[in-house]
């Protein structure tokens, strides 16, 4: 099968880590597809939180549409994810506090 395709062809797949990311920031930030991309591009915060160096091109927003229909097929775990994560974050932001005061 390997000589049946050439592996210098074609786009790589983006990581599943950095659509979950971005889907991450749409939450965060309650912007649109597009706006969220278009934020990416220039917003230095994105691109560190997304792992990618400044000249790396961002997605197509379309890309964020079919990572939610085909790997996210459920979308109350998204929400759940989404939920478990901002809840560790506010926890430690808690535990942070505390030790200022303290």
């Amino acid at each position: 099968m390997k000589t049946k395709y050439c592996l210098d062809y074609g786009r790589n797949a983006i990581p599943s880590i950095r659509m979950f990311k971005y889907l991450l920031l749409k939450s965060i930030f309650d912007v649109s597809d597009v706006d969220l991309v278009e934020r990416s591009k220039f917003d230095m915060s994105f691109k560190y939180f997304l792992d990618m160096a400044p000249e790396d091109p961002v997605i197509d927003p379309s890309s964020l549409t079919k990572f939610r229909r085909l790997r996210l097929k459920d979308v109350s775990l998204l929400d759940l994810l989404i939920g478990k994560i901002v809840e560790i974050a506010l926890e430690i932001v808690h535990r942070q506090v505390w030790k200022l005061i303290r």
